[in-house]
């Protein structure tokens, strides 16, 4: 059975796009044509094939601008509680399941971020 990556994160991008405006596929852009004070990337792991329905992963890394060279702790937070609001989700494709959260992280670039991940069993 072949499943379609684009799909879910073209869905998962649809779910979060109310939590925060400007969402990635797989990575980060080096560069943007206005200046930007949050975003985030999602990413989807491997994909395991159990016949009727699939398994894979989700990771989406939140990005918030530092403030004088400091995590900005407050909107990091925001940004995190207003994508876990939205969860679990339940669609035609996929649904969520056990999200977990690893620590903040400064990328050496003037943004500190988050990883939220959770699994996803694919219809």
């Amino acid at each position: 059975m072949a499943f379609n990556r684009l799909d879910i994160l073209k869905s998962l991008k649809t779910s979060f796009k109310d939590a925060i405006s400007t969402i990635y596929y797989t990575d980060r852009p080096s560069s943007t044509s206005a200046q930007q004070d949050s975003f985030a990337v999602i990413r989807n792991g491997d994909i395991s094939d159990l016949h009727a329905y699939g398994e894979t992963y989700v990771s989406i890394l939140i990005f918030q601008r530092d403030i004088n060279g400091l995590e900005n702790t407050f909107q990091l937070d925001k940004l995190q509680k207003s994508i876990v609001s939205l969860l679990p989700i339940n669609n035609d494709l996929f649904y969520t399941e056990n999200p977990q959260l690893l620590g903040s992280r400064s990328d050496g670039d003037g943004f500190h971020y988050i990883t939220l991940y959770f699994g996803i069993t694919i219809k």
